[in-house]
């Protein structure tokens, strides 16, 4: 009757360990899913904010996010190739402010005119034109026919200066101030890799 008493107690004990062991695991479970959760739920904006070190650039997108972000465009088509198709039709053109057609081209009439062809109304402006489209914050996820903007091309008072279209790999196609409408790596470090702010999604 002793060796079973002394038996059920230890069997007790063990499930008791196992018990508060089980219950522990629980909820670090529930604490690591509640901050994947939260993990899941920032903004691609956000994610850009996170590797902002330089406190007035931080300031700026602040303020930029406020004007609005993300606004939805409308196409008439789902195919990227649409709008890279017609942007190719410039190679070579010549750069010009304000201009958006074959005499002459900047980078954001380049994305007006070429997503005119699918049915969609952009702004000449690529500091309004950062505002359409879901925020890609990093190069490596960026897709064809991706929106792709830049900062500090030159001075002026907007946060956004340069815009383009990417066309995969790595390259996107904008109407430069030195070559005109080409085709460049949106990595490139001695210009373009240090200058990239953000990408959007529009398709």
């Amino acid at each position: 009757m002793k060796t079973y008493s002394k038996a059920f107690g230890k069997n007790l004990y063990l499930l008791l360990i196992v018990a508060l062991y089980a219950s522990a695991c629980s909820k670090k479970l529930a604490t690591t899913n509640t901050q994947d959760q939260k993990f899941k739920a920032k903004s691609e904006f956000d994610v850009v904010l996170s590797y902002v070190t330089n406190k007035e650039l931080k300031q700026q997108l602040e303020i930029f996010r406020k004007g609005g972000i993300e606004r939805k465009l409308s196409l008439n088509t789902k195919n990227p190739d649409t709008i890279i198709k017609e942007a190719r039709r410039f190679l070579g053109t010549k750069h010009k402010m304000g201009g958006t057609n074959k005499k002459g081209m900047d980078c954001s009439g380049l994305l007006k005119v070429s997503f005119a062809k699918a049915g969609a109304s952009l702004p000449h402006s690529s500091h309004e034109q950062g505002r359409y489209g879901k925020v890609i914050a990093h190069t490596k996820d960026l897709q064809k026919g991706d929106l792709v903007f830049f900062i500090n091309t030159y001075r002026s008072k907007n946060l956004i200066t340069h815009s383009g279209i990417y066309l995969g790999d790595g390259k996107f196609i904008h109407a430069s101030s030195k070559k005109g409408v080409s085709i460049a790596n949106v990595n490139d470090p001695y210009y373009w890799k240090d200058k990239y702010i953000f990408g959007t999604r529009v398709f």
